[in-house]
Parts: structure tokens; sequence; C-alpha cells
């Protein structure tokens, strides 16, 4: 999978997301999935970290940005 979910400490208080290849958005919805399932096993806040240096998108992804940039919350 082009992304590695893990848990970045022994606390369990950081996740760590690795991209690595080509990315779609089923392997964003495994992602997504596997962080609920991890999220569902802690009681306290947890921190997210994105490693993108090797993360590669398709080209009709990309050209979708502009289209959703209205979309996002920050």
């Amino acid at each position: 999978m082009p992304i590695d979910v893990q848990w970045d400490n022994e606390a369990r208080t950081t996740i760590l997301y690795v991209y690595d290849g080509l990315l779609d958005v089923k392997d964003h919805d495994a992602a997504n999935e596997q962080t609920i399932a991890m999220l569902d096993g802690v009681d306290h806040p947890v921190d997210f970290i994105s490693d993108i240096r090797k993360i590669r998108l398709p080209p009709y992804l990309v050209s979708q940005f502009s289209s959703v940039s209205h979309l996002a919350m920050f």
C-alpha cells in the first residue's frame, strides 16, 4: 500500500503516515480505516505526521485540486 500507517511512538500519541508511490482514492480510504481502528484503541489525544517526500499523485487528482480548494477547513 502506498500509505504506511503506524504508531510513531510506544505511548501511541502520534500516528505517522509514510507515503511511497502512486496514490489513489482507495489507498486514502484504506489508510483512513486503519487510522480509525488505531484511534479506537486509545483514549487520549493523538497527533499526526505525514511524510510525503515520496508521494506520487495521478494527474487527474492534481487537476481536481482547484475545484475542491474552497472546501479546505484551514
